[in-house]
């Protein structure tokens, strides 16, 4: 904890367990590393930002189908998103179903996802949900991504 009130080191895991991985900047880990070396540190990576571009670019569609990879940090009009969303339930017709909610005020279509372990299942409908919400005003660009990266996670892409 004195490495962090001195910001040497940032916490990456909320609570400590076993393992705790910590962040450090270039110039601390000497000085970090000799700090710690009671409890034997382990470096994970010289380069995190290397490593995040790495993981941003791997391919995610564990499916092997194929499917066009979502960038989710870039904006998508709403069509490249209904589209997406089309293809993630062709993909995925056992727990996933696109359906519509309604109209906007210009008498287009507003989409929702429901995803469920056995979409056939009338039984799933009554129980609880969760809700995520998503591009409600009109410059947002992250939140339909987030609501995106939300979804391919759950389905494991």
């Amino acid at each position: 904890l004195k490495l962090q009130a001195e910001d040497l080191i940032d916490m990456l895991t909320d609570t400590p367990r076993e393992k705790v991985t910590v962040m450090v900047a270039p110039d601390n880990v000497v000085e970090v590393t000799k700090s710690l070396r009671r409890f034997k540190p382990e470096v994970i990576t010289n380069n995190l930002s290397n490593l995040l571009e790495v993981n941003r670019r791997a391919p995610r569609n564990a499916d092997n189908s194929g499917a066009e990879l979502f960038d989710f940090l870039k904006y998508h009009d709403i069509t490249t998103i209904y589209n997406r969303l089309d293809e993630i339930a062709n993909n995925h017709s056992d727990s996933v179903e696109v359906h519509v909610l309604g109209r906007t005020y210009e008498g287009r279509e507003i989409k929702y996802v429901r995803i469920s372990h056995n979409i056939s299942d009338d039984s799933t409908r009554t129980k609880p949900v969760l809700w995520i919400d998503g591009g409600i005003h009109a410059r947002e660009w992250v939140s339909p991504s987030t609501v995106m990266y939300i979804i391919e996670t759950l389905l494991g892409y």
